[in-house]
């Protein structure tokens, strides 16, 4: 009796959070069985055994069944939270502040800073590339697709940048005109396309010949051919677009596209 009351008045309490947790049996000191469970419950709350002793992987916090709606962790000035809407959305905050989304289809990717993304991983964001297109030529006088130069890329409504690059390693890469006779002029046109329809307008690189002359060939960097798609400056909306390269010859000019690659990124 003078034991119960001794702990009754002055409890033991080691605030540790993982002591383990007994039965009442008879003769058990009241005091001393709540005490217990005020250490457990104002310490580290940790999972435990069926045995009442504190252990790694012991439990879940919640179930299937009952499930807990929203975990608050931090302090009273800076509060990380997660919430569940009910309908399988989880919100997860900083004071009170949506950082992230996280729905039953993925991640919210509005709420990713931009910046923290490795860049070899640009091309789940949406970088494409094509394959080669070989040593193509062609002195068709109406608009004809590049071999191999075309792209499928989704996108968030954000422009599209496209890049004409050396498509192989150690050979010659470039685009030219190859003159076919003694003209004054010799010129070949470039135009990108947007599910086959025209969008950056026709890009043209022209030879001006004395008409004595011998025949020259022009050849320029691939990287010389490059557009940015805005849809006409009102904003391209979010969707999976078709782009590609194409070429056209005037006045039988030979126009060469020499093993380059149509590159294209959203911005």
């Amino acid at each position: 009796m003078i034991r119960a009351l001794i702990l009754f008045f002055f409890p033991i309490f080691a605030f540790a959070g993982t002591n383990t947790l007994t039965n009442v049996v008879g003769g058990t000191v009241l005091t001393t069985h709540a005490n217990q469970y005020f250490t457990a419950l104002t310490g580290d709350l940790v999972s435990r055994n069926s045995a009442g002793v504190a252990v790694a992987e012991g439990g879940d916090l919640g179930t299937s069944t009952f499930p807990w709606k929203s975990l608050f962790l931090g302090t009273t000035t800076t509060t990380f939270s997660f919430t569940e809407d009910g309908s399988g959305n989880v919100s997860i905050k900083v004071n009170g502040v949506e950082a992230l989304s996280v729905t039953p289809t993925g991640v919210d990717g509005e709420d990713i800073a931009i910046q923290t993304i490795p860049r070899n991983r640009l091309v789940d964001l949406g970088q494409q590339l094509s394959s080669s297109s070989g040593a193509f030529t062609s002195t068709n006088t109406s608009f004809v697709d590049v071999t191999n130069l075309s792209v499928s890329i989704t996108t968030n409504g954000n422009p599209v940048f496209l890049q004409i690059i050396g498509g192989e390693t150690a050979v010659s890469t470039w685009v030219g005109v190859q003159t076919a006779s003694d003209v004054s002029a010799n010129e070949c046109r470039w135009r990108f396309t947007r599910g086959g329809s025209d969008i950056s307008g026709s890009m043209r690189i022209r030879v001006e010949l004395d008409v004595s002359t011998s025949k020259p060939q022009f050849k320029m960097p691939p990287s010389v051919l490059s557009f940015v798609d805005t849809d006409g400056g009102g904003g391209l909306a979010a969707a999976t677009y078709t782009y590609k390269l194409q070429v056209q010859s005037v006045s039988s000019t030979t126009c060469e596209v020499e093993r380059v690659k149509l590159v294209a990124y959203e911005l």
